[in-house]
C-alpha cells in the first residue's frame, strides 16, 4: 500500500505523486514525503534527474508544470531537491528518514496572495464554506481544492444569492481560478440584463406547480407507466445500539413535517402535473422484529431488494418510505437496519445526507425528551418552483432556449458506447454497480486526461 499523509485536510497518496514525476521523461527516480508540522507542513519531492546540470531551475518549473497538468495543486510538492542518489535501508528499500532536510528557497513564488478586491474575498468566503476550507488564495483552482461538479452547482447557487448574478455552472469550469471566476462575475453584474427576483415564501393554500426538473421526471414516469423504481433513491443504514421506538417513529415524523417536499405527491389534471402535499398523518414507518427469526440476515437481503425495487406511485404518494429491521445481538451490541427510500422527483443526492444527517440529530433529541433545535426552514422547495416559473420565461427563457439549441446542435440521438451485451430492444432498467480500487498510476492517468478534457473525474 502506498504511503499516505494528510496536508491541510487532504489524504494524499505519496506514491500517486512519485508516479506522475516519474512519467516526465528527464526524471530517472522520485521520492515524495511530507516535512514540517501544522501549517508549515509541505510535500518534498527528492529528485534523481535523467541528466546533470549545473541549475536544475528550468527542470523545476518544467516539473511543476508537467505536475499540474496530472494532479491537483495540493497534491504537487513545494519544494523540489535534485540529488544524485537516495539513501537506502540495509533491506534495499528508500530510507525517508535519511532524505537529506530540504531547502525552501523557491518557496516564494508559491506564497498566499490574499483576495485583492471585494468580489474576490466575498467569493474566497463562497469558496470556503462550499469546499469547507480556510485560506483561499487569490491563484487557488476550485477543482484542485477538491471541487466537483455537484460542488460547483452549489457554489453557483451561492453566487446568485450573493451576488444578484446568474451565471451558468460551466463557469466555474471555465474560469476555475478565483480571481478569474471574481472577474466573471463582475462583467456579468456589468452587463446584467435579467434581474432575478427574489425567492418568497408562498402561502399554504396558494395552487403549487412542479419546477421545470419535477416537471420532466413527471413525464418520464408517465411515458414508462410507472412501472420501474429508476429514479428510486434506496438507503439501507445499518446502526447498532439500543433502539428507542418511540424517539425513531418521533423523529421520522419530525424530519417528514419539517420538510414538505416528502409530503409532495404529483396528481394529474387533464394531462398536466399538479402538485399535492400530504398531511403528516398519511405516513406510516412499520418496525420489523427479526429478532427470533433464524434466517435474519436472509430475510434483511430480500426486504432491502423489494423495498429498493418497489415503484413509487406519483399520484397518491407518499414518495418517501422508511423502516426498521431489529436483527437482534452481534457481540453484545443490538443490530439494527434503517431503509429509507425517495423518489427522484423530490430530493437528490445531496439532500438525502442532509436529510439523514437532521435525522441523527432529531431522534438523539427526542431520545433525551428534548425537541430538535435545527433552525426553521426559511423556504421550501416549492417556493423555489415557483421562483423559477416567475423568473424563467418570456425573453431570459427565449435566451437560455437559444443557448442550448446552439450548444446541442447536432449531437448524436443515441450514445453508442461499446458494451459486453447488445443493447435491448426496449430498456430493461435492470443493473448493478462494482466498487474496485484503482491503481495510483491509473488513477494519475485518469484525473490528467479529465484536467485536459474539463471535466471532473468524480
Amino acid at each position: 500500500m502506498d504511503t499516505q499523509v494528510k496536508l491541510r485536510g487532504f489524504r494524499i497518496e505519496l506514491g500517486e505523486v512519485e508516479s506522475a514525476l516519474l512519467m516526465h521523461p528527464d526524471v530517472r527516480e522520485a521520492v515524495v514525503d511530507a516535512r514540517g508540522k501544522g501549517m508549515d507542513k509541505k510535500l518534498v519531492a527528492w529528485v534523481i534527474a535523467s541528466v546533470g546540470a549545473k541549475d536544475f531551475s528550468p527542470l523545476r518549473d518544467n516539473l511543476r508544470t508537467h505536475l499540474r497538468a496530472l494532479l491537483p495543486d495540493w497534491m504537487a510538492p513545494s519544494v523540489f531537491m535534485f540529488v544524485e542518489s537516495l539513501p537506502l535501508t540495509p533491506n534495499g528499500k528508500i530510507d525517508r528518514r535519511s532524505l537529506p532536510d530540504p531547502d525552501t528557497s523557491d518557496l516564494s513564488a508559491l506564497a498566499f496572495v490574499a483576495p485583492a478586491t471585494p468580489t474576490e474575498e466575498l467569493l474566497a468566503g463562497l469558496w470556503a464554506v462550499v469546499l469547507k476550507r480556510e485560506g483561499i488564495s487569490r491563484h487557488d483552482d476550485f477543482f484542485d481544492l477538491g471541487g466537483h461538479s455537484l460542488l460547483a452547482t452549489q457554489l453557483i447557487s451561492r453566487i446568485r444569492d450573493s451576488f444578484q448574478v446568474d451565471l451558468p455552472v460551466r463557469a466555474v469550469f471555465e474560469q476555475p481560478k478565483l480571481l478569474a471566476l471574481a472577474a466573471a462575475i463582475k462583467s456579468a453584474s456589468a452587463g446584467l440584463s435579467f434581474a432575478l427576483p427574489p425567492i418568497e415564501p408562498q402561502s399554504a393554500d396558494s395552487p403549487k406547480a412542479p419546477s421545470f426538473a419535477q416537471q420532466r421526471l413527471w413525464f418520464l414516469d408517465r411515458y414508462e407507466e410507472g412501472k420501474n423504481a429508476t429514479y428510486s433513491m434506496p438507503v439501507a443504514l445499518r446502526l447498532s445500539g439500543p433502539l428507542d421506538i418511540e424517539a425513531l417513529r418521533a423523529s421520522l415524523g419530525w424530519m417528514v413535517e419539517r420538510h414538505q417536499s416528502l409530503r409532495t405527491c404529483f396528481p394529474e389534471t387533464d394531462g398536466v402535473a399538479r402538485v399535492g402535499i400530504l398531511p403528516a398523518s398519511a405516513f406510516e414507518f412499520p418496525i420489523h422484529d427479526l429478532r427470533r427469526l433464524p434466517s435474519a440476515e436472509r430475510w434483511l437481503q430480500q426486504r432491502v431488494d423489494e423495498h429498493a425495487t418497489e415503484p413509487f406511485d406519483l399520484a397518491c404518494g407518499p414518495l418517501f418510505r422508511a423502516e426498521f429491521l431489529q436483527l437482534g445481538k452481534h457481540h453484545d451490541q443490538d443490530i439494527n437496519v434503517l431503509l429509507i427510500n425517495m423518489h427522484h422527483i423530490i430530493s437528490d443526492g445531496w439532500s438525502l445526507g442532509v436529510l439523514v444527517r437532521e435525522w441523527e440529530i432529531a431522534y438523539t433529541a427526542f431520545v433525551r425528551g428534548e425537541s430538535p433545535t435545527l433552525t426553521p426552514l426559511p423556504f421550501q422547495y416549492s417556493d423555489y418552483a415557483a421562483w423559477q416559473r416567475q423568473w424563467l420565461q418570456g425573453d431570459v427563457l427565449a435566451a437560455q432556449l437559444a443557448y442550448w439549441k446552439d450548444n446541442l446542435a447536432g449531437i448524436p440521438e443515441l450514445l453508442a458506447l461499446p458494451t459486453d451485451y447488445p443493447r435491448p430492444a426496449q430498456q430493461s432498467y435492470q443493473g448493478a454497480y462494482r466498487f474496485q480500487t484503482l491503481p495510483a498510476d491509473i488513477t494519475t492517468a485518469l484525473k490528467a486526461f479529465s484536467r485536459e478534457q474539463g471535466v471532473t473525474s468524480s
